[in-house]
């Protein structure tokens, strides 16, 4: 099921109760894991996935380059899968 929610086809109404024991550790992982992250990655990450703001709106809202945002948001996610790669393996 995990390998379904990283592809992007798992539902988010779960059928049953292992669907729904899965979905909550996933979140309370993901929650930890965005808290290990320096706040500059991990202000870029919520802001655009949270927020649903482009790296653009990112940039000019907090007054920085387009480029550094790219670069936080690179590096929070690649620290994000090292910190969840036992979920996908």
């Amino acid at each position: 099921m995990l390998s379904q929610v990283f592809s992007g086809s798992f539902k988010l109404m779960p059928t049953d109760e292992s669907d729904l024991q899965v979905l909550t550790e996933l979140q309370e992982r993901m929650g930890s894991a965005l808290q290990e992250l320096p706040i500059a990655q991990k202000q870029v990450l919520e802001m655009g996935y949270y927020q649903g703001k482009s790296q653009s709106d990112i940039a000019q809202e907090l007054d920085l380059p387009l480029g550094t945002v790219k670069t936080r948001s690179r590096q929070g996610l690649l620290k994000l899968r090292q910190f969840l790669q036992d979920l996908v393996e």
